[in-house]
């Protein structure tokens, strides 16, 4: 993104590895999540990143798809969705987002 609190989501494996989050049923309760485990207080939007940040370095490998947060839980692993690694999304298909300014 343009700057430090916007752009694209990859998270880490369990088994070590980076991939992206799929922006399949993705909203604005995911990006809450992910928002405030990166530090944020909330979140702004839920994008497309395809129309907004380009393609991800992870390309294809997502490792969460269907994502089903409600904005409440601490993880997006914490979150109901298809299991690890288990996900039908092209490298296009990268959910993004917008989180407020950092409180320091």
């Amino acid at each position: 993104g343009s700057s430090a609190s916007e752009g694209y989501v990859e998270a880490l494996g369990s088994n070590g590895q980076w991939g992206g989050i799929c922006d399949d049923s993705f909203d604005i309760y995911d990006a809450q999540v992910i928002c405030q485990m990166l530090g944020y207080p909330s979140a702004i939007a839920a994008v497309d990143a395809n129309s907004m940040y380009g393609t991800a370095p992870s390309g294809s490998n997502h490792v969460l798809d269907n994502l089903g947060c409600t904005g409440t839980e601490l993880s997006v692993f914490d979150c109901p969705h298809n299991g690890e690694w288990q996900e039908n999304c092209g490298a296009s298909e990268i959910a993004g987002v917008q989180c407020t300014s950092k409180i320091c």
